[in-house]
């Protein structure tokens, strides 16, 4: 199969594509034929040698993916060959910069059918930080409210998304060229940032994207 690896720390020059063998899923893994990988500021990271996570040259990066499963390994159930999924990779493990890749399968879910496959690709590690942020690390329920700063961003909008769908009031904040888009995501209320400084004591939590 063909798949894009770096032998060494470096730029993007150090990027290489060519054939490697295609990968078989073990116990508790399933591979995926990739539709489309994104790339993060942590593959940058990894790949230039300033983020301390443990991978082994030559790596494959792309640790957001979407694809289709079409194999299956020993004790994997809940999911079929066949089915359109996205998964959020361990980023010290080869990622999907390939035709087919191998994922725990507790990492892999169902693509949602509301976008094409490969845009999916753009969905796990953005919308897990803001679940994260929101439910887990800032325990949220229905009826409260939260300050989302910085909402323009990627995270931030999906923040926005997720909070509402929960049944939270979102407050944003957003610069006058992000007002409209984050507004359009569902923000309750939008501040724009260059011109007030939101009060953080009136809210059940507040959260920076």
């Amino acid at each position: 199969m063909k798949a894009v690896q770096f032998h060494s720390i470096g730029g993007p020059e150090v990027l290489q594509y060519g054939e490697i063998p295609q990968p078989v899923p073990g116990p508790g893994q399933v591979r995926l034929r990739v539709a489309a990988s994104a790339f993060n500021a942590a593959d940058n990271g990894m790949r230039a040698g300033f983020l301390p996570i443990p991978i082994k040259l030559p790596h494959i990066p792309g640790y957001d993916v979407s694809g289709t499963v079409d194999a299956i390994g020993e004790g994997v159930t809940g999911t079929a060959i066949g089915d359109s999924v996205i998964a959020f990779l361990p980023m010290e493990r080869d990622g999907g910069a390939a035709e087919s890749v191998i994922a725990p399968a507790e990492s892999v879910v169902l693509a949602p059918t509301s976008i094409p496959l490969a845009d999916a690709a753009a969905l796990p590690s953005v919308a897990l930080t803001a679940w994260q942020a929101l439910f887990d690390a800032g325990e949220l329920t229905a009826g409260q409210r939260v300050l989302i700063i910085g909402a323009g961003g990627v995270v931030g909008k999906y923040a926005i998304q997720l909070a509402g769908r929960a049944g939270v009031h979102v407050i944003a904040t957003a610069s006058p060229r992000s007002i409209d888009a984050v507004r359009a995501a569902g923000a309750d209320q939008v501040i724009d940032r260059t011109a007030t400084e939101p009060s953080r004591r009136s809210m059940d939590r507040w959260i920076s994207c």
